[in-house]
């Protein structure tokens, strides 16, 4: 599973960078990034993910 994520990461780098983003603004604010953080970027990004956005957000 840890290869089909990152396979898929690589084929989106938009979404990626947008993730790390807000990834870091989360935490310079003491939070941490949500799944539903990561499910409304999917949205914006009009992505859908071909496994949980849990299994993402532990393998990316």
């Amino acid at each position: 599973m840890k290869l089909k994520v990152k396979d898929w990461c690589a084929a989106h780098p938009a979404f990626m960078a947008d993730v790390e983003k807000m990834a870091f603004y989360a935490l310079k604010d003491g939070e941490s990034l949500t799944r539903a953080d990561v499910n409304r970027l999917l949205v914006d990004h009009g992505l859908e993910l071909p496994f949980s956005v849990g299994v993402l957000m532990r393998y990316w």
